[in-house]
């Protein structure tokens, strides 16, 4: 495994997101994934994974940047910080109405990588600032 080449990989599932180009994206991701947020439900396999993406997209409008990267030796482990800004566009599980209001929130990623594709990853983020910063 290399490890410039898999922070490649993360870096250009980064700038597909951002793009909106989640088809592209999705083949960067192994069809067995696990990825979890925060502390919530693991999601398995690709097809769930691309279902929380998309209906991510739905309601906000995000864009990554500042993207600090670490990683194990060989880099099949990757450890992402990151900012996002976002536009809240359509109300979420939260129930909180959304308006177009702006957030922005560091979040830390946790990725492994196998084979050339994203087998698992773990995002946390701090909800209760989401939540304070689309309320005010």
């Amino acid at each position: 495994m290399n490890a410039d080449n898999n922070k490649k990989i993360i870096s250009a599932f980064y700038k597909l997101y951002n793009a909106g180009n989640f088809e592209q994206l999705f083949e960067l991701v192994a069809d067995d994934v696990v990825h979890q947020f925060n502390f919530d439900e693991k999601i398995h396999g690709i097809e769930a994974f691309k279902d929380i993406i998309m209906t991510n997209s739905k309601h906000y409008d995000e864009k990554i940047e500042s993207v600090d990267y670490m990683s194990n030796e060989d880099g099949s482990k990757i450890t992402t910080k990151f900012i996002v800004n976002g536009l809240y566009k359509v109300t979420d599980s939260s129930g909180i109405p959304a308006s177009n209001q702006m957030y922005t929130l560091t979040v830390f990623n946790y990725i492994e990588i196998k084979n050339g594709k994203i087998v698992k990853g773990h995002s946390l983020f701090d909800e209760n600032e989401f939540q304070k910063q689309v309320s005010a």
